[in-house]
């Protein structure tokens, strides 16, 4: 049944493709990104636990985000040039004042953080410099370390600083040394990653960075810009390579170094990279109900947790094993989804999505850079969508408002001097 369900998919995208045009289109890069992601899983873990049912699942998304998206192209009205507003063009060239403040806050902010965490274990003896992600992450989960408000709040801004860097980086300019500065954020998250022991932060700077870059990429309809396939292919897996490497090393100082942790890498890797379909096969399993509502909001879990309305802890699932030795709490954000809206209210949320981010593709297809923001926030979620909704950081949201008003800026000081 399952073979039915990638059958689908494949003329989901197929119709897709004919009626957006662009690869880059949002139901398009939701469904070739998840239909990699159910294929990945089922070749190399095959031993984990995937039920057809979730495979079908998913596919009803891709098939409903397609529908919605082919839908927005068809509507004469969206389509009418009252719907388009005057051309607003984005100096990605001024966004590199903001960009290096951000990289400033950063950088003291990680020497704030070096200071604080070695002034926190300074009683150790003999205390090895590289013992200290092993100290922080068991201080971290076991939630008895409270970093200074200071310390929080300038490593935020490593996350708007991806965000500038990505649009950035994906321009020509004359001064090929802003190229250099834009990537920046993504050496200062690695090197929290290996501080902090966490991999968390790497992954969200790697997705805001790349989700941005391929908006603007997309919104700029420069045919020199777009990718051939082997390009593709070779960047994802020199991409992987490096984040594999990553994963190991930082895995590596989490254990303090123990060499016995080797032998359990393979086991680590598997879970992380291809554990998240089966955990959400089997949640997904055990529920009885097309309309199950549990009001965990966990798809706007940051937001919802800033209202004071739910308590967001550290680790948000329980673990759930995938087979006999191997466990894991990574479920994707469909589960969050089904959580605040039921399975069917998740397939109309996602209509209603590709919908409304085809009427943005379209829309500033023929406005320049008017909309980076909105499109790299629908490519940021979905991008994050195996490991959990990337709305549950408020770091997250936060920079996405703070870019916001960076751009509106940006925007008007262009039509005053157009209008000037």
């Amino acid at each position: 049944m399952k073979y039915v369900a990638f059958i689908l998919i494949f003329v989901s995208i197929f119709f897709t493709k004919k009626a957006t045009i662009s690869w880059l289109s949002p139901a398009l890069f939701f469904s070739l990104f998840w239909l990699i992601f159910l294929i990945v899983p089922l070749i190399f873990a095959p031993e984990y636990h995937v039920t057809d049912y979730s495979i079908w699942f998913v596919a009803t998304l891709i098939t409903s985000c397609c529908s919605g998206s082919i839908l927005a192209t068809k509507v004469k009205i969206l389509n009418n040039p009252i719907f388009f507003t005057r051309n607003q063009k984005i100096d990605l060239a001024k966004l590199a004042k903001p960009l290096l403040f951000f990289i400033f806050i950063s950088v003291v902010g990680i020497i704030a953080l070096i200071r604080f965490t070695l002034n926190l274990y300074i009683s150790y003896e003999n205390l090895s410099y590289l013992l200290l992600p092993n100290l922080i992450s068991i201080d971290r989960y076991n939630e008895i370390i409270y970093y200074p408000p200071f310390v929080n709040y300038s490593l935020y801004f490593i996350y708007p600083a991806c965000i500038l860097g990505g649009a950035i980086f994906s321009f020509r300019l004359e001064k090929q040394y802003i190229k250099i500065i834009s990537i920046v954020p993504i050496a200062l998250s690695i090197a929290i990653g290996f501080i902090e022991g966490t991999r968390y932060g790497i992954l969200l700077a790697f997705t805001l960075f790349f989700s941005t870059y391929v908006a603007s990429i997309a919104l700029q309809n420069n045919e020199e810009k777009k990718f051939t396939l082997i390009k593709s292919f070779i960047y994802s897996i020199i991409t992987l390579g490096v984040f594999v490497f990553l994963f190991v090393l930082i895995q590596w100082l989490r254990q303090g170094l123990d060499p016995i942790i080797i032998d359990l890498l393979i086991l680590k890797i598997k879970s992380y990279f291809f554990g998240y379909l089966s955990a959400f096969s089997n949640w997904l399993e055990n529920i009885n109900s097309i309309f199950f509502i549990n009001g965990e909001f966990s798809t706007f879990a940051g937001p919802m947790n800033l209202f004071g309305l739910i308590e967001r802890r550290l680790g948000f699932y329980d673990p759930i094993e995938i087979n006999y030795y191997t466990s894991t709490n990574i479920f994707t954000a469909f589960r969050g989804l089904i959580s605040d809206f039921s399975i069917s209210g998740a397939i109309i949320f996602i209509f209603i999505l590709g919908f409304i981010f085809q009427f943005y593709f379209q829309k500033n297809k023929k406005n320049e850079l008017d909309g980076i923001l909105p499109i790299s926030i629908f490519y940021s979620f979905i991008i994050y969508s195996p490991l959990i909704s990337i709305f549950h950081y408020n770091s997250i949201v936060f920079s996405w408002f703070l870019i916001y008003l960076i751009f509106k800026k940006n925007s008007l000081n262009e039509n005053l001097a157009n209008y000037s």
